[in-house]
């Protein structure tokens, strides 16, 4: 008898997973409140039902829920409707790394995390390729139940190779650090390298396409997952080009010092939960600093730059 699957949550993820899972023959129910994700869904010709219906209902839920969501919804939801025995999957350690929900050991307990967004996991279950994935077991009844990530990683299109077993710890940690030093390391070289521009008097919509506006610099680092990082330089730029990123690269690690001070202090606060403790009061706050934040980015010349370029292009 096939098992009943219960996506807890319709955003990039959830809608992915279901649309996925049901081409594969699941038989999939949305768990959902009354918002734009839910419009979405009924779009897709999937019905919406209460939290505790799909708890009831389902012998599979995947968590996939913002992180701050996770412990009230499993406390007052999942384990009081969820049948023993039944598995729980989430895409992201968080809220069991920061022990914000307690491992029950009446189910079964998965990491499968995608290393990509829902749209790109879509493409590639539409063109029936291989998804990159991490996956741990955190807990199961049984050693048989590992054949249940098996099935799914299979209808979803996961590769599901032994190089990226993981556990809870390293995920987390890991993908806190990708969103605490390396996007903001991009994002913050992009914006300084704009207003360091504009103050020697450069044209700033010359400069954001060249900068990043075209697009350029993303695919070729998209392609260089491929390839290799430097080999995508290698094999495309000029000796000119070449020539000036071993150059300057020569320069950047003079500085190393400073640059591992600063991950370390980013992992030490990843692992001693200050940054948990930060974001808790953050939410407390409904979110004002992030909302001043996006305000701020979303009104600034460097995002408006891009804004009248994109005008040019269509």
């Amino acid at each position: 008898m096939k098992k009943k699957i219960g996506i807890f949550g319709y955003g990039s993820q959830g809608r992915a997973h279901a649309l996925n899972l049901r081409d594969s023959g699941n038989e999939v129910l949305i768990a959902n409140v009354r918002d734009k994700y839910s419009k979405v869904a009924i779009k897709d010709k999937f019905k919406i039902y209460s939290f505790q219906y799909v708890a009831k209902q389902s012998d599979i839920i995947f968590f996939l829920l913002p992180d701050h969501l996770h412990k009230k919804i499993y406390e007052e939801i999942i384990i009081k409707y969820l049948k023993v025995g039944s598995t729980i999957i989430v895409a992201h350690g968080y809220s069991l790394y920061f022990k914000e929900i307690k491992i029950s050991k009446k189910y079964n307990w998965f990491l499968l995390a995608p290393r990509l967004p829902g749209p790109p996991q879509r493409k590639l279950y539409l063109e029936n390729k291989k998804i990159p994935a991490f996956y741990s077991k955190i807990y199961s009844r049984s050693p048989k139940n590992f054949e249940i990530i098996k099935k799914l990683s299979k209808d979803l299109k996961f590769a599901l190779d032994k190089s990226m077993n993981t556990n809870l710890s390293e995920e987390t940690e890991l993908d806190l650090f990708l969103e605490q030093y390396v996007i903001p390391k991009i994002i913050f070289t992009f914006e300084e390298s704009f207003n360091f521009l504009i103050k020697k008097g450069y044209n700033k919509k010359v400069m954001i396409m060249d900068l990043y506006g075209s697009g350029e610099i993303a695919d070729q680092i998209y392609r260089a997952s491929k390839v290799g990082l430097h080999q995508i330089w290698q094999n495309e730029a000029s000796p000119t080009c070449r020539f000036g990123v071993m150059s300057s690269l020569n320069y950047f690690k003079k500085d190393k010092l400073r640059e591992n001070k600063l991950m370390t202090k980013i992992i030490k606060n990843i692992k001693n939960g200050n940054f948990n403790k930060k974001l808790n009061l953050e939410y407390k706050s409904n979110l004002s600093n992030l909302k001043k934040f996006d305000k701020k980015n979303n009104s600034s010349n460097f995002y408006k730059t891009l804004i009248s370029i994109n005008k040019i292009l269509r």
